[in-house]
C-alpha cells in the first residue's frame, strides 16, 4: 500500500461467502491478509490489507460475473425480479429486490466510472443513451468482449475490464480505484 518494495508480509488468512457467476455458493472463500510495514508513504492509515481474487467485489459475497449476469437477464433478456428470483432460488443467495438494487446500482456507477475517468478504450457512443436499459445492455456488450492483455496470459470478460480499468489507472502502485465496488481505504470519502 505504500509503495515500497517487498514491504507488504502475509499475516494470515479469513474466510468469506462467495457466489461465483453460476449461482454456486462458497461458505468459506479463504483470502490472504497482509501487513503492509510502512517502508514508504503510506496512502492512510490502513496498515492490514487482503487480496481478492479479481473476480470478487469488496465488500459484497457476489461476484461480478454473477453481478453481470443478473444484470444481463434484466436488461438484456428483460426478465422481472420475480423470475430472476425463481432461476435463482438458492440457499445462501438471499436475493431480494434490495440485492438486485445493489446490483444494478454496481452496475450504473461502473458506466460513471469508465464515462469520468480517463479510460482511453474506445467506449460505446451507448454509454451516453438517456435511457437505462441502452446504457446497460453497451455496457454489459462492451464488458463481454473485453479481452486485457495486460497479464501474462489474456484474459476475457467483465473481470477482464474490471482489471484493466484498474491497471490503467495506475494499479496498487497509484492506489487506483476498482471499476466494481470500493476498498476499504475509499469508504467514507467523496
Amino acid at each position: 500500500m505504500c509503495g515500497a518494495l517487498d514491504c507488504a508480509v502475509f499475516v494470515r488468512f479469513y474466510t468469506r461467502q462467495a457466489v461465483d457467476e453460476f449461482g454456486t455458493f462458497f461458505s468459506a472463500l479463504p483470502i490472504a491478509v497482509f501487513l503492509c510495514r510502512g517502508k514508504g508513504k503510506r496512502n492512510g492509515p490502513h496498515k492490514y490489507f487482503s487480496l481478492l481474487p479479481h473476480v470478487l467485489v469488496p465488500y459484497s459475497k457476489y461476484s461480478i460475473p454473477f453481478v453481470m449476469h443478473i444484470a444481463r437477464q434484466r436488461f438484456v433478456n428483460k426478465l422481472t425480479f420475480e423470475k430472476i428470483f425463481e432461476e435463482f432460488d438458492v440457499e445462501g443467495l438471499n436475493l431480494c429486490p434490495a440485492t438486485l438494487r445493489k446490483f444494478f446500482s454496481l452496475v450504473y456507477l461502473a458506466i460513471e466510472k469508465l464515462l469520468v475517468s480517463k479510460y482511453s478504450h474506445d467506449l460505446p457512443d451507448e454509454l451516453l443513451s438517456e435511457d437505462v436499459f441502452s446504457r446497460v445492455k453497451a455496457f454489459l456488450s462492451f464488458a463481454d468482449k473485453f479481452v486485457c492483455a495486460k497479464t501474462n496470459t489474456p484474459i476475457r470478460g467483465p473481470c477482464a475490464l474490471a482489471l484493466d480499468f484498474y491497471l490503467s489507472c495506475g494499479g496498487f502502485s497509484s492506489n487506483a480505484q476498482f471499476l466494481f465496488g470500493t476498498p476499504s481505504q475509499f469508504r467514507g470519502k467523496k
